[in-house]
């Protein structure tokens, strides 16, 4: 194997017993309900581990079908990246996710989410949401805090 085809994480091998970013931020995108402190932490580990395999990653949540959540949480990420080459790198993500985004609607992890919370949210407009087919007002906190946050 060469090292430009191993995962950057060890941790990150699948069937490891130890697990890295990659696998814990897969667990949470595969949940129905997440607290939604934990939610908003996502696109932060997304972006703090950038560097993590993300072709493992997006191919388990297309395999899980999970890819849309996956996408919200790397768009978000790009936009809160204070770093160029961070925000590069995410973008990419996204763009190899936006190819295999399906166009049934799902929330981020917010199975108990009501009907009406979810009309209230799409008759705000999310535009990144929205692109990603996620009932979720959770680019409000991105758009609140300043870049980097």
């Amino acid at each position: 194997m060469t090292s430009s085809s191993r995962p950057s994480d060890p941790s990150d091998i699948p069937g490891s017993h130890i697990w890295g970013p990659a696998n814990q931020l897969l667990d949470a995108i595969d949940r129905e309900d997440l607290d939604s402190r934990v939610r908003e932490g996502l696109p932060w580990v997304a972006r703090a581990f950038s560097s993590l395999n993300w072709d493992w990653l997006v191919d388990e949540s297309e395999r899980r079908a999970r890819q849309n959540r996956l996408g919200l949480v790397v768009a978000l990420a790009a936009l809160s990246s204070p770093y160029l080459a961070v925000h590069q790198k995410l973008i990419a993500v996204a763009e190899r996710i936006e190819k295999i985004r399906r166009d049934a609607w799902d929330t981020l992890c917010g199975r108990s989410m009501t009907k009406v919370e979810r009309a209230r949210i799409r008759s705000e407009g999310f535009p990144i949401a929205a692109r990603w087919h996620i009932d979720s007002d959770l680019e409000l906190l991105f758009h609140a805090c300043p870049r980097g946050w």
